[in-house]
């Protein structure tokens, strides 16, 4: 393979909508942005095999030394990492979207919250019809709140940043705090404790109904049951560690890093500057502390919230960016060398594998819950409930391979994926 042809196709396109003229792709941004779809995958696919409730309901799913393991490891290198650097790079996006639009004289914030519309509309669509974990509908929301912070100073948005990690800290501290008085107080606690018993049949009574409308039920049981579920999201959504507040938070990071000195569209070489110092230090400290998130998260209650949900929160407030900025510097390190050396570095022509999926990651996106969705529920293949987290990675590296040889092929025909040509579409309504 011509790695060197595949940089040379990624790096620069042609952009024809909406009367933008000639306009060079930032690579980076594509291979970061496959990169993140893969890891999105990896995480999902226990929640594609499995009802929502999974996150607090008490089975056991038989899991073996290996498959533990396996939920060790995507714990650790996997979950919240790559959603992350997904929420990361939309915040870059909407700077680099916004700037084009001014450019050009267009009412920018006009056509991005229509563009958020649309997102939005999709989203719901995808979530009620195909999976309940849906992220476009949220970034949808927390995307329209970025149209208030574009044109604010620096300093405002890193006092946003930490007031909204603030408030989802203190209210999660705030609740286990009274949680853990309220056990101390033997009346209260025969109380408390019962009602956290009633919880948990109830999250495992919806996990067998779960369970059976997936593996054997209509595709009209399905949307129903999802309509629930999407409840019981939306509402963890309010306070999980990669919730509202901390997708909105990345978002603002990405707007902040995207606009520093002269800005990523006139310095594309500005990511490599940040991220590949300390790279290092940032990576090793990084998965210390994701690796005691992944054991506090294997040890903690999600419905009696005991003192290991504050472990889960704080160490994926501090150890999820570290060991992210530490896998984006060793990325950008990577591409910087494989162009010194003219394509021939190995690891680097790996890496630029990823840009065309990642030049079509709205596409890719729901067509990994459109392919996962024939995997696991009755109306496919039908293993629903029957993998765990040791058939994650290999399920995952197949499905992704096969979107990156279709991506390939597509843009070799096309300049864009098909959903993002109608997002285009609509955005511009040219």
């Amino acid at each position: 393979m011509n790695f060197k042809l595949l940089m040379d196709q990624t790096t620069s396109e042609k952009i024809q909508a909406s009367g933008i003229t000639v306009s060079r792709r930032i690579t980076d941004l594509d291979v970061l942005r496959g990169i993140a779809l893969f890891g999105i995958l990896v995480v999902n696919l226990m929640l594609f095999a499995h009802p929502m409730y999974i996150f607090v309901a008490d089975i056991n799913l038989e899991a073996g030394p290996v498959d533990q393991f396996a939920e060790f490891f995507i714990r650790t290198f996997f979950e919240g990492k790559f959603i992350t650097l997904f929420s990361f790079l939309f915040g870059i996006g909407f700077w680099i979207l916004m700037n084009r639009m001014q450019e050009r004289n267009q009412a920018a914030s006009f056509i991005f919250a229509r563009r958020m519309f649309f997102l939005a509309l999709l989203g719901l669509t995808h979530a009620m019809f195909f999976w309940s974990g849906d992220i476009l509908l949220p970034y949808a929301i927390c995307g329209v709140l970025l149209l208030f912070f574009f044109n604010r100073t620096d300093r405002t948005l890193k006092v946003w940043i930490g007031l909204v990690l603030g408030i989802v800290l203190f209210i999660n501290i705030l609740i286990v705090g009274l949680v853990m008085v309220g056990m101390s107080v033997p009346e209260a606690a025969e109380e408390i404790t019962a009602a956290f018993e009633i919880e948990a049949e109830r999250y495992t009574a919806l996990m067998a109904k779960g369970y059976e409308v997936y593996s054997s039920g209509s595709f009209a049981e399905m949307v129903s049951f999802r309509r629930g579920e999407l409840s019981f999201v939306y509402f963890g959504l309010m306070l999980s560690p990669a919730g509202f507040g901390w997708i909105f938070s990345v978002f603002l990071f990405g707007l902040y890093v995207a606009r520093k000195g002269d800005g990523l569209l006139t310095n594309p070489q500005l990511l490599r500057e940040r991220f590949i110092p300390r790279r290092r230090s940032r990576l090793i400290i990084g998965l210390i502390i994701c690796a005691v998130y992944a054991g506090a998260s294997m040890q903690a209650n999600s419905i009696s919230l005991d003192h290991y949900t504050i472990i889960v929160l704080l160490t994926f407030m501090v150890g999820t960016p570290l060991l992210l900025m530490g896998y984006i510097g060793y990325i950008l390190q990577a591409l910087r060398r494989f162009e010194e050396k003219n394509g021939n570095y190995a690891p680097g022509a790996f890496l630029h594998l990823f840009a065309p999926a990642g030049r079509m990651a709205l596409t890719n996106y729901l067509m990994q819950s459109v392919l996962c969705t024939t995997i696991f529920l009755g109306y496919g293949f039908g293993l629903y409930g029957k993998t765990g987290y040791a058939a994650s990675i290999p399920i995952a590296i197949a499905i992704f391979s096969f979107q990156i040889f279709l991506s390939r092929m597509y843009l070799n025909r096309f300049k864009m994926g098909p959903f993002e040509w109608l997002w285009r579409k609509v955005t511009y309504l040219k």
